[in-house]
């Protein structure tokens, strides 16, 4: 992301949701509450809108949108949709479990926080985000959104501070209390040496035994981030953005680079293959994507 700029990427994941939520084949699968409020958010920020709703109906512009996707990056709409479905249910897996904050990583336009946290009071919610970005999602969750005294904004940018600093904002967060971290869609877009500092500053401001959700992409044997059929044209497209990607995981080497971390994965894998958990079961299938993967990890336990 360019300073002092809002990111460009957030917007257009939340419309990729309210795309994928057209379609009644996937609308039941996504998380109650996710499309009303997705909307809400988009449009009071000024990143959505009505016109955009209605297009998003047209048979011709859906058309011309699946073809591109199947050309680049087959199921990746269907994948980012159903991302949400397997952050929401494993944060409240989590919760069922025991932990008592949720801290969210590069939050962007995600409502999560803002539709979990009346239903969890005694929770401590936690997003941190660049100010920027932040900046233009307060505005918005402020015209539209009741207060909740239990969710706190932090602003930091994560390049330059470190997460047990930023936390310090946060009046009762207990690093030694079991937390559920999530950084969806984030760290690809950061530098290798800040991406080694999330996981450092995760855990050191969580339980061991926390969990921790995020995102990664495969590296090619040149360390470029490998992004679907197109990663020419992707990656031009994202560095036009000024949102580059620059992280990336070898395949094969998930665990070994968790467990030098202090980490460890939460299987079965069949948790974390989206497909197998959420399509195959109401007769749904195909790929999902191709660019970005998500995963399931816990800090070490003493």
């Amino acid at each position: 992301m360019r300073k002092n700029r809002p990111s460009r990427t957030a917007p257009k994941i939340g419309a990729a949701i309210l795309y994928v939520a057209q379609d009644p084949r996937y609308a039941a699968l996504l998380p109650p509450g996710l499309t009303v409020e997705t909307e809400r958010l988009l449009l009071a920020a000024g990143a959505l809108k009505p016109w955009h709703l209605k297009l998003a109906r047209s048979r011709a512009y859906r058309w011309f949108v699946e073809g591109m996707i199947r050309k680049m990056a087959p199921g990746h709409l269907v994948y980012l949709a159903l991302r949400k479905r397997f952050v929401q249910d494993e944060v409240e897996s989590a919760l069922a479990a025991g932990a008592s904050q949720v801290l969210i990583i590069g939050a962007g336009m995600d409502t999560l926080c803002l539709r979990l946290a009346p239903e969890h009071p005694d929770v401590t919610f936690v997003e941190v985000d660049h100010p920027a970005s932040q900046g233009m999602k307060r505005e918005a969750v402020d015209r539209i959104s009741a207060d909740r005294p239990n969710l706190h904004f932090v602003p930091a940018d994560l390049e330059a501070a470190s997460l047990p600093e930023a936390l310090e904002a946060v009046a009762g967060w207990d690093a030694a209390a079991p937390t559920v971290a999530v950084a969806e869609g984030l760290l690809e877009y950061l530098s290798p040496e800040t991406v080694d500092r999330v996981f450092e500053g995760v855990a050191k401001a969580t339980a061991p035994g926390s969990r921790f959700l995020f995102c990664y992409a495969h590296v090619d044997e040149t360390g470029r981030v490998k992004i679907g059929k197109a990663t020419r044209f992707h990656s031009a497209a994202m560095k036009m953005y000024g949102e580059g990607l620059h992280w990336g995981i070898r395949e094969g080497e998930l665990e070994a680079f968790l467990e030098a971390r202090g980490y460890r994965t939460l299987g079965p894998p069949e948790r974390i293959d989206l497909s197998a958990r959420y399509l195959e079961s109401v007769g749904l299938a195909g790929p999902l994507g191709g660019i970005e993967l998500v995963t399931l990890a816990e800090t070490a336990s003493p």
